[in-house]
């Protein structure tokens, strides 16, 4: 996790991590800024993603009392697959679309409230 949080564009010795994480200040301040605003709040999101997804696996494998039960198994990752072409492909629909839907939206719930007042 030091490592995780001293790599970036911005390259932070791991001596300053660990004195930053530690509550000791490091020797820069936008130091302190960048790994308590943006570094340890990713890290902590992937560790608890990570716990997330190995919980899920156990509990599918376990639900299924199937040891090789996986998403390819079970059809998950064919369906996140459709889902993630019927966004790519209908992306231009949508765009053509949406105007109208929003204009609709303005119609139905907008001009009630307009001729209230």
């Amino acid at each position: 996790m030091l490592l995780n949080i001293s790599l970036g564009s911005v390259s932070i010795p791991i001596k300053d991590v660990f004195n930053n994480l530690t509550g000791e200040n490091s020797s820069k301040e936008t130091w302190d800024y960048i790994i308590i605003n943006y570094r340890l709040p990713k890290s902590i999101a992937a560790i608890l993603v990570g716990m997330g997804l190995s919980i899920s696996g156990l509990l599918m494998q376990t639900l299924f009392r199937n040891s090789l039960a996986g998403s390819d198994v079970l059809g998950l990752s064919s369906g996140a697959s459709l889902g993630v072409a019927t966004i790519v492909l209908g992306a231009a629909f949508y765009q053509l679309v949406y105007p109208l839907f929003y204009f609709r939206l303005m119609e139905l719930f907008w001009l009630p409230v307009w001729e209230v007042f």
